[in-house]
This record gives C-alpha cells, sequence and structure tokens, in this order.
C-alpha cells in the first residue's frame, strides 16, 4: 500500500513541476543581457558591411540562432523554431529564410542577386524585430 501511495506522490509531483516549468518557459518573453545585446549589435553591423546578398543571409542566419541561444534556447536552429518561440514575431517568414539559407549553403543554384538583396533586407528587418523584443 505504501509503495502506491509512493508512486502516486511521484507521478503527481513529477506532473506538477513538468506544468510549472512549461508555464514559464513560454508565458513570456526572455530579455538579453546588455553586454550580449551590445555584442550581437556590433557583429549585425559588421554583417551589413560590404558583404554579398548571399553572405548576409548566411551570417544573419547564424546571428539569429546565436542570439537566440544566447536568451536561453538550445538546439539547433531549426529544433528552436520548431518550439514556436515567443520572441519571434513571424514565425513563417523566418522559416523561409531559414530555408533559403539551407538552399544557399547546400546547393549551388544561382540565384538573382536582386532578388538576394530584397531576401537579405527581410531578414535584416527580421533580426533588428529581434533586437526590439528581447531588450
Amino acid at each position: 500500500m505504501n509503495t502506491w501511495l509512493f508512486i502516486g506522490i511521484f507521478c503527481f509531483v513529477s506532473v506538477l513541476l513538468w506544468a510549472i516549468f512549461t508555464v514559464v518557459r513560454y508565458s513570456r518573453k526572455k530579455k538579453i543581457s546588455p553586454d550580449k545585446l551590445t555584442r550581437v549589435k556590433k557583429h549585425f553591423k559588421q554583417i551589413l558591411v560590404s558583404k554579398s546578398p548571399k553572405q548576409q543571409i548566411t551570417d544573419i542566419d547564424k546571428l539569429y540562432h546565436k542570439t537566440l541561444q544566447y536568451i536561453w534556447y538550445t538546439g539547433t536552429f531549426g529544433e528552436i523554431l520548431k518550439s514556436e518561440p515567443n520572441e519571434v514575431r513571424d514565425l513563417q517568414m523566418i522559416w523561409k529564410l531559414h530555408k533559403l539559407r539551407n538552399n544557399l549553403v547546400h546547393d549551388f543554384d544561382h540565384h538573382d542577386e536582386v532578388w538576394l538583396r530584397k531576401q537579405a533586407k527581410k531578414y535584416r528587418r527580421q533580426i533588428e524585430q529581434l533586437f526590439k523584443d528581447i531588450t
């Protein structure tokens, strides 16, 4: 009889802890330390200086991933996006841009330079919005 009581209490406490963890993790947006934000913004400015749109997209994708890791998300960029972080306003746009980055890195298809510049601009706006949301 005592064994069943112990199992019941253990299960109850486990579910309670899981519920608390879930609420804390997903209920509010996370913040970044001022020091890390300064480093990220400095790196972002360096990306924008004299790089091709293809390189900008690739580097901004890495920086976006690193920024989400700084606010305590773990895993690959795809895994983080699958968790639907509150800090990402336009999740579909980020997925689209991340897939474009993967395409640029892994496939050697030719992409129109004008189109790539537009995509890089979209990514810049998305990461600038992320910076605003995590400060």
